[in-house]
């Protein structure tokens, strides 16, 4: 069965996705059924944006998005509040 949009869990953003930990977590939310927001530094963007292309060729029908942002910069946390709003 071909996983859609519309049977969407819901969205989980998680930070520091771009390696260890956070990066596990996202992978395991998606393959329970959310749609993905994987935010860690810029440094990071790279492993980011490997892991949103595993995501979505591995769980069809995931959303992912990429945010760039440091949570430790309150500019960044918000910037990435609106976006998400």
């Amino acid at each position: 069965m071909t996983t859609t949009i519309s049977d969407s869990k819901g969205v989980a953003l998680i930070t520091g996705a771009g390696q260890g930990i956070g990066r596990a977590i996202a992978v395991r939310l998606a393959a329970n059924g959310f749609d993905i927001g994987l935010s860690d530094i810029s440094t990071n963007r790279s492993n980011v944006e490997e892991i949103a292309r595993e995501i979505t060729s591995t769980h069809l029908g995931r959303r992912v998005c990429v945010l760039l942002a440091d949570i430790t910069v309150e500019d960044d946390v918000q910037s990435t509040c609106r976006y998400l709003s």
